[in-house]
């Protein structure tokens, strides 16, 4: 006997309409849940360490890239990405000003060495120690 399924546009409908009405329902499952989302990632590290062995090892990332379209990418800059961008950075702003302090009064602490001659391979040095600095604020984890 053959499976009667639904037409594909009454599926993706239901979908679209459902999901979109489902942002409470996110909230209320996820909103105070980090702690325990917190140890549950840190638990996985393992899994993680040989999931991203297996890829490398199978090609996977290559594979994916290969596989995806430039369309594809740039409908979902234009449907998704242009979109969420205004509301991403009004929810980063906080974030953003505390890791600048630390990036800031990092970088006003750096003592540049001086400046040499236009086209002076010493200049790089000022830019290495800044870079020296801002990496080590990456590294741990301060930024």
């Amino acid at each position: 006997m053959a499976i009667t399924v639904k037409p594909v546009a009454q599926v993706v409908d239901k979908w679209k309409t459902r999901a979109a009405q489902s942002a409470n329902f996110y909230a209320a499952g996820t909103v105070g849940k980090g702690a325990a989302w917190q140890q549950g990632a840190q638990a996985a590290a393992g899994a993680w360490a040989q999931g991203v062995q297996n890829a490398v090892a199978a090609n996977a990332f290559a594979s994916g890239v290969s596989g995806a379209s430039p369309a594809s990418y740039d409908n979902g800059v234009k449907n998704k990405g242009v979109a969420r961008w205004g509301p991403g950075v009004a929810a980063s702003v906080d974030k953003y000003q505390n890791k600048m302090t630390s990036v800031l009064n990092a970088i006003s602490g750096v003592t540049l060495p001086p400046r040499g001659p236009r086209g002076d391979a010493g200049n790089y040095g000022r830019v290495q120690a800044i870079g020296t600095v801002l990496h080590d604020l990456r590294r741990t984890g301060q930024i």
